[in-house]
């Protein structure tokens, strides 16, 4: 089978074996012909996107016992990744630069590098993701799920772990369904290590999703302790109080917050 990006110049092919597609891949399992006549010279071509949302397009080459799939919006990138997965169980996982024996320029500069090199490594997964969720290849989603859990909880040589950011929020609510486990690992990332302070900057400032927020919010309300002041829901005199502070507040001329 030949996978290629469609509607690109500068398109590349990718060779694949129909039979290790087919055992790994939903999508293609039912849309890859069993048997390709030789003879057949009539070129159809297949619109699966309203059952698997995924955009994708299969057509059989005249002349050709070689089905070919073309995708409209997926980088090229992400199949070289895929076919790299499929033949070789290897992930675009980048080689981070050695910590330099030097301080100053020398040393914020590999900071820069070993930070970039991080991010870069996790947009890489990202977009695998998304693909393998497209083409409905779960084997390849639970190697990328622990590939995530390992680079989000790896502590680097600069003394920092790097949680998945804004980016790779929208990235990732972008391209799953409403209960990917995707999702729940990126939710818990903030359950478990987000502040008070995050909570006001993904609100007023950050662009994350609207979903990531309801569903934060939903896994920090199913997890929380009960509060060991619940019993100032029967006292208005707290509320009372409170009011009484701002208006005395705003009578010395505090701004309001």
């Amino acid at each position: 089978m030949i996978a290629r990006r469609w509607g690109s110049d500068t398109a590349q092919s990718f060779f694949i074996h129909t039979d290790l597609l087919k055992s790994r891949s939903i999508f293609f399992k039912n849309f890859l012909p069993s048997i390709v006549r030789a003879n057949d010279t009539k070129a159809e071509e297949f619109d699966g996107y309203s059952t698997y949302h995924t955009g994708l397009f299969w057509r059989q080459e005249k002349l050709s016992i070689t089905p070919v799939f073309e995708f409209p919006t997926e980088s090229a990138d992400a199949f070289e990744n895929y076919v790299q997965l499929l033949y070789t169980g290897a992930l675009p996982i980048q080689d981070l630069p050695a910590k330099p024996n030097a301080d100053g320029d020398i040393l914020s500069a590999w900071k820069e590098a070993l930070c970039d090199a991080v991010h870069q490594t996790c947009s890489a997964l990202y977009k695998l993701y998304a693909l393998c969720t497209r083409i409905g290849d779960n084997t390849s989603k639970r190697v990328l799920l622990a590939a995530f859990l390992k680079q989000a909880s790896t502590l680097r040589s600069n003394g920092t772990v790097y949680r998945p950011d804004k980016f790779a929020i929208a990235n990732v609510y972008d391209n799953t369904a409403a209960k990917d486990p995707l999702r729940m690992f990126l939710v818990d990332c903030y359950v478990y290590e987000g502040t008070s302070d995050w909570v006001y900057e993904a609100g007023e400032k950050s662009k994350h999703p609207p979903a990531f927020l309801a569903d934060f919010m939903s896994v920090m309300l199913e997890r929380r302790a009960t509060p060991d002041y619940a019993s100032r829901l029967t006292d208005a005199k707290f509320y009372q109080d409170m009011l009484r502070a701002l208006e005395e507040g705003i009578g010395r001329g505090e701004e309001k917050k």
